[in-house]
């Protein structure tokens, strides 16, 4: 029993040890310190998040939080729905409930209804009790003219499709009441053919309804048709303040326990080349821009 339990034991330390070993072993004398590791030491110190936003975030000059600057863009968008304490919400794409939460915290609502289309942001915010459901038909379910206000952070582009989205958020809101929203526009310039075919690959493969990129004026145009009064109708242009500070926060972050540092794992593979590929629709870093991210904000009349 005694060799059998030593065999067990070597069996689980063998394949650990040896590449330890071997790495001891093979290492130039200057890399020679077993604990001579920054990435080890900053696995130890990592603490869990006590927050899992997840939109591109609004950066001003100096932001360098990923949560103070994805909490700013919630901001932004309820500021320009013109919150005030007392009102009735209904936001669409709440995520996993942090933008609940500030909206809670920082504007009192009367009441508040969440919709997520994704079951695994749901799961998480589920001790506040929100819904999984679709950002059109879920909408029309609710009694009309029962909210004074409708958010959409980050994620209008996805709706299948945005056009029936407005439709619903007209009915579903008081008369006088706000939509605001952040949404992606195509630029006033026109796009080469090339631009276009790329942009449309881009979309199918992000699941986002090809016909929900317009120019801004078509944009407004369908508000008006939705319902909303053509004088309250207002858009800013924010892609700078968005798209230029995360796509800035990820180099740093990739610098600081990226790829070089073997800290963030696999899946920062992902994200990396996610702000790859807004760099170049954005015309971050060289290009003219792809797209344009606007904060929208309408009044129903």
């Amino acid at each position: 029993m005694l060799v059998g339990l030593c065999c067990f034991l070597a069996g689980l330390a063998v394949p650990t040890l040896l590449p330890a070993l071997w790495a001891r072993l093979t290492a130039r004398s200057s890399d020679a310190d077993l604990y001579d590791d920054g990435a080890d030491a900053l696995v130890l110190n990592l603490d869990e998040p006590s927050t899992r936003w997840f939109n591109m975030g609004y950066w001003p000059p100096g932001e360098r939080s990923f949560s103070s600057a994805a909490a700013e863009l919630c901001r932004q968008v309820a500021r320009a729905a013109r919150l005030e304490p007392g009102q009735r919400i209904c936001e669409v794409g709440y995520g996993s409930g942090d933008s609940t939460l500030l909206l809670e915290r920082e504007f009192a609502p009367a009441a508040y209804l969440g919709l997520t289309s994704l079951a695994s942001q749901h799961a998480t915010a589920g001790e506040i009790q929100l819904r999984q459901g679709d950002a059109a038909k879920d909408l029309d379910a609710e009694p009309a003219g029962s909210y004074d206000a409708v958010l959409a952070v980050d994620c209008a582009y996805h709706f299948n499709t945005r056009l029936s989205f407005l439709s619903s958020a007209s009915r579903l809101l008081a008369p006088g009441g706000h939509l605001a929203l952040t949404d992606l526009v195509l630029p006033s310039t026109p796009l080469s053919l090339l631009d276009h075919l790329l942009l449309s690959l881009l979309l199918l493969v992000a699941g986002c309804p090809r016909s929900n990129l317009v120019p801004l004026d078509t944009y407004r145009a369908q508000l008006v048709a939705a319902g909303f009064d053509p004088d309250s109708v207002e858009t800013r242009d924010v892609s700078d303040e968005v798209w230029g500070g995360f796509c800035g926060f990820v180099r740093r972050r990739e610098e600081g326990m990226g790829r070089g540092r073997g800290v963030l794992g696999g899946k920062w593979d992902g994200l990396r080349r996610y702000a790859r590929v807004v760099e170049w629709y954005a015309g971050v870093r060289s290009g003219r821009p792809k797209m344009r991210y606007c904060l929208v904000s309408a009044r129903k009349a």
